[in-house]
């Protein structure tokens, strides 16, 4: 009988042992799966943290790219040259280096982003004013358009510097931004800016390595898809998947799969409607001088044309005289240069014209201001779509120009500043004064 009530005692110890050492093996198994959630999500919190950050610095550099294009002071619309190796001592400068013909040899135009301005042979010679990097120490490439360039070695017929104005928009060849598989996402590119990220595969990020150890590639089937070539005018560069959301096993790429480049891009549309606003405040600048020395504003030239009519109060800037003085000594050079002038419509209110010298009292209606004394509208590029299609070759109607009801009225009214642009709009108005 004591031997039984022993063995029971007995029993009863080491269930409790063992169920004691059951809850210790689950607790610690608790703590172990808990402390590897915390660092499973503790490293994905900071990829993705890492990865934010790396955007919003390829979005500010973008955003610098554009605003030094259209600063620039005697080529507004001309982009700065990549930053290559050197020649003599074989380094990234972080300077634009310039030369060559980039009409001839794209490759030019791919480097890492001129930080710090040029080498002295483009203007201005002032860099971004940024620290354009991608997280991980390594500075951003860049890739823009022959299109926007300086040409330092022209061939017969071509010009050193581009014309840049809106009518390239739709006749220009550009760059073409595709996704992992190849499909354009974009194919009217000025530039495109790229991340290289972390040194993957046996790649080096000296500041010595050439542009395959920085920009990656890829391959689906027998098609290889690469930001590290630039051959033609209509180049195409990559937004893919980083190597680390491709699984291993994953049949839709050749093996191994090394990409993690990421890239912004510059759209013609986008520079565009920027150096439009440019263009527009130098024209209004350039009417509010010539108010200051004649005390009234010029008549207009008719739509199409740059001599002044008499009594036109509305139509092109009136770069030759008639009764009143032309405009042209008023705007800078690069404006004719770059052939602006048939891009920019002016109205002036009948009494700011020569007939009422002072300009008391202007009529001219923009949205809801009223009694201003001159508005200049620019127009863009001709609109071509299924549903409306301008012409302006020697054709002098004001349809060809502006795009809405209240625009193309002639009766002293035109669209609010600010008017949203769509495919069928793409006028932007400018109040001269008051």
């Amino acid at each position: 009988m004591q031997a039984e009530l022993v063995m029971t005692c007995l029993n009863k110890t080491n269930k409790h042992q063992h169920g004691a050492a059951l809850m210790l093996l689950v607790f610690i198994l608790a703590i172990a799966m808990t402390s590897y959630l915390v660092r499973t999500l503790n490293s994905a919190s900071y990829k993705v943290d890492h990865e934010q950050k790396v955007m919003q610095n390829l979005a500010t550099a973008k955003e610098a790219l554009i605003a030094w294009a259209v600063s620039n002071e005697l080529h507004p619309g001309q982009f700065p040259y990549p930053d290559h190796l050197e020649v003599t001592t074989p380094i990234y400068d972080g300077k634009g280096d310039c030369g060559g013909n980039p009409l001839s040899n794209p490759i030019l135009l791919l480097g890492q982003l001129p930080v710090y301005g040029s080498d002295g042979c483009t203007s201005p010679v002032e860099g971004l004013g940024i620290d354009a990097q991608d997280g991980y120490g390594n500075r951003l490439w860049y890739a823009v358009s022959p299109n926007l360039v300086h040409n330092y070695a022209p061939t017969l017929g071509q010009l050193s510097d581009p014309i840049i104005n809106p009518s390239i928009i739709n006749t220009a060849t550009w760059l073409r931004v595709v996704d992992r598989n190849g499909a354009t996402i974009s194919d009217r590119v000025a530039a495109v800016i790229i991340a290289p990220g972390n040194a993957i595969g046996n790649k080096s990020r000296s500041n010595t390595a050439t542009v395959d150890n920085f920009l990656d590639e890829f391959q689906i089937g027998a098609t290889s898809y690469s930001n590290r070539n630039y051959d033609s005018f209509d180049e195409d560069f990559i937004i893919g998947d980083t190597f680390e959301r491709v699984d291993d096993d994953d049949a839709t790429y050749s093996s191994p799969y090394l990409f993690n480049d990421k890239l912004v891009y510059i759209t013609i549309d986008e520079l565009m409607v920027a150096l439009e606003k440019r263009v527009a405040r130098e024209v209004v600048s350039s009417l509010n001088g010539y108010f200051s020395v004649n005390s009234y504003y010029p008549y207009a030239a008719s739509s199409g044309g740059t001599v002044c009519v008499n009594n036109q109060l509305l139509g092109a800037l009136p770069l030759s005289p008639c009764s009143t003085p032309d405009l042209s000594t008023y705007l800078p050079g690069w404006f004719e240069d770059n052939e602006w002038e048939a891009f920019m419509f002016y109205a002036a209110s009948l009494n700011c014209s020569q007939p009422n010298p002072g300009c008391s009292s202007g009529t001219l209606k923009v949205g809801t201001k009223e009694n201003l004394n001159a508005v200049v509208i620019s127009t863009g590029a001709e609109i071509t779509t299924a549903f409306k299609v301008q012409d302006r070759v020697g054709s002098g109607l004001i349809v060809d120009y502006l795009d809405s009801v209240e625009n193309i009225s002639i009766n002293e009214e035109y669209d609010a500043v600010g008017t949203p642009l769509t495919n069928l709009y793409n006028d932007q108005m400018f109040i001269v004064t008051p």
